[in-house]
């Protein structure tokens, strides 16, 4: 939200017009997270008894994971394929996307430090870990 915030505010430097951008944006933000959630089943390892598990409603604990990988190739597929079925300038729009990714990717690792997963695993040394 944070992203698409920044690059409606910012559009006109961009030469984009903000209501061609969103409509792009709104589209390709929920595609880009099932692509995200798709790369994270898909190269997770574990076999998925039905549909539902793909969106974790089958776990006890909730939705279970996505991959950033899969987040930024579907984001650039379908950004790509929406820019031209919109008529939007895609360099354009990828300039503006660009600094929304970093914008996402601040609040992903304040996500990752509250989950306590981005520093890495005890090691049982004294001196190290």
């Amino acid at each position: 939200m944070l992203a698409v915030l920044y690059a409606v505010k910012n559009a006109a430097r961009f030469n984009l017009n903000a209501d061609k951008m969103l409509d792009v944006a709104l589209i390709t933000v929920p595609l880009a997270i099932l692509c995200a959630r798709a790369y994270y089943v898909i190269f997770d390892g574990e076999k998925l008894e039905s549909f539902s598990d793909f969106f974790g409603f089958s776990d006890s604990s909730g939705f279970s994971g996505i991959a950033i990988y899969g987040g930024v190739i579907g984001a650039f597929t379908f950004g790509l394929i929406l820019c031209k079925l919109f008529k939007v300038k895609f360099l354009d729009m990828f300039d503006i996307a660009a600094i929304g990714f970093l914008i996402g990717q601040c609040v992903g690792r304040w996500g990752n430090f509250v989950n306590q997963e981005a520093y890495g695993s005890f090691t049982g040394s004294g001196w190290w870990g």
